[in-house]
């Protein structure tokens, strides 16, 4: 994916899910916003790995219980 996407990718209503014509389809762009505010509330991060071209993969990252999980990325807000 592009940086511009990217930098929007937890956004609401947020989807590159296109047809041939450039009309979206499917879904309502809201998985990847939920899921943000459902990790976030448990202190976890949702890493996104991708180059255009190259595909896209995600990595959820959860403190383990009642504590930070100590990858230093979890403490970050």
């Amino acid at each position: 994916m592009t940086e511009a996407v990217r930098k929007r990718l937890f956004h609401p209503f947020m989807s590159t899910k296109r047809d041939l014509s450039g009309t979206s389809v499917s879904g309502k762009g809201l998985g990847l916003f939920v899921s943000y505010g459902i990790v976030r509330r448990h202190g976890g991060r949702i890493l996104c790995d991708s180059a255009p071209g190259q595909g896209t993969g995600f990595r959820v990252r959860l403190p383990l219980r009642g504590s930070l999980c100590g990858c230093g990325e979890c403490a970050q807000p």
